[in-house]
Order: C-alpha cells, then structure tokens, then sequence
C-alpha cells in the first residue's frame, strides 16, 4: 500500500514540478510571443516573508529530512536516480493544498505536515519564500518555480489560486494546453 502512494506520490510529484517556471532565458526553440508569458518575477522585500522562527525552520528541517528518507527508501528499489528533495516536497505542498479528505490527509502524512492546511502552506510556503529571498544576493543566484500552469479548460477552485498567491507568491496562468502547447515548451522549466 505505502509503496503505490509513493508511486503515486513521485508521478505527481513530477507532474506539479511541470506546472512551475524559472525565470531563467527560453531555450531556442520557444517561440517569440512566449515571452510576455515570462514576466520578471518581483524581487521580494523582507515584508514579503511571514515570521519564522528558528524552531519553524528547524520544524521545516526535519519534515523535509524525514520526507527525503520515504522517499529514498521507494526511490532506491528502482536504481540509480538523482532527485531534490526540496523540488519534490515543495511541489507536492503546493498540489496538497487543492486536495481534500482522505487525499489531502495521506498527501500530509507522506509530507509530513503538522495541523491544518493553512498552517502547512504558511510553514512550507514560508520556508521557499525565505529561500527565494536569501537567493537574490547580489553574488548568488537561487530560482525556484514561481507559477502554476493551468490549462483553460481545468476549472480552478479560488480559495487554491488565492493560497497560492498568499502562502508561496506563486500566481496562476490559464494557458490553452491543448492548442498551443508548442508556446510554452521554453518558458515551462
């Protein structure tokens, strides 16, 4: 059973990572018109991370440790692979937030998550901002995903864009997937 939910887990995981964006250059083969679909992320101020304390980071730490190990632990039957830990637990975080019921509490389990959603999103949130943050020095550089990619024909709940805006500045883009896919190939990580 453990071993299909982290299946499950690591396809979903994958699929969530595609729907995140770097601000990085397109690739060559993105076509011109991709670009207004990149705009510059807004550098953050420190008024834009919540309060942490160091036993939230420390909190953080450890579900972050413990989810890398489940992982691993499933991951590693299978061969050689590499992997970030963060990139996973941070897209599932946000794909968690839109489940609910039994969903929503086996996703929290694998996640590691402690009370209610809003103080799971606030937490894991908190910690990419503040990540995000310390990465625009001005000798280091460190993207994370920054956007959910929606397909216009998906029906999006407000409370999950809301959350996403407010927990992890991540905003949504309704794109048209199905007809345009090519559009977005160099813009998509």
């Amino acid at each position: 059973k453990h071993t299909k939910f982290w299946a499950i887990l690591g396809v979903s995981a994958l699929a969530s990572l595609a729907f995140g964006c770097s601000d990085s250059e397109q690739s060559n083969g993105a076509s011109a018109d991709a670009a207004e679909l990149t705009s510059a992320e807004v550098a953050l101020t420190a008024e834009d991370l919540p309060a942490l304390s160091d036993a939230d980071m420390k909190r953080f730490g450890d579900h972050l440790n413990a989810f890398s190990y489940g992982f691993e632990q499933v991951a590693a039957r299978k061969g050689s692979y590499v992997f970030s830990p963060f990139s996973y637990h941070s897209a599932l975080s946000m794909a968690a937030f839109g489940a609910n019921g039994n969903t929503y509490d086996e996703m929290a389990s694998a996640l590691k998550f402690e009370g209610d959603k809003a103080a799971a999103a606030s937490l894991n949130g908190g910690m990419r901002l503040k990540l995000r943050y310390d990465g625009q020095a001005e000798k280091s550089k460190f993207e994370i995903a920054n956007r959910i990619w929606v397909d216009q024909t998906s029906e999006v709940v407000p409370a999950f864009s809301d959350a996403m805006d407010k927990y992890y500045k991540a905003p949504l883009k309704i794109v048209d997937f199905g007809h345009n896919y090519a559009k977005y190939i160099g813009v998509i990580n």
